[in-house]
């Protein structure tokens, strides 16, 4: 089997799989004061930040995941 035919559609795969409605949201930090603080995932709605998630920083360590709330999402122009 040839792998240059087949690692175009290898790479290609994340970015199909990426088009869904959910979100996952790992990371980690090296900051020791973080550990025990809350993180958020906000968004602008109606002139003010909305909570659409929160993670607790634990050993450095927080992942939030959850599905898209489409209604959210704003998109403009510039």
């Amino acid at each position: 089997m040839n792998v240059n035919k087949i690692l175009p559609f290898v790479l290609l795969l994340p970015f199909l799989a990426s088009c869904t409605n959910k979100y996952k949201i790992e990371g980690t930090s090296s900051v020791n004061g973080l550990d025990g603080k809350m993180l958020y995932l906000k968004t602008m709605k109606d002139g003010e930040w909305a909570k659409l998630d929160s993670a607790e920083v634990v050993h450095g360590s927080f992942s939030m995941k959850g599905k898209i709330d489409l209604s959210l999402i704003h998109i403009s122009e510039p």
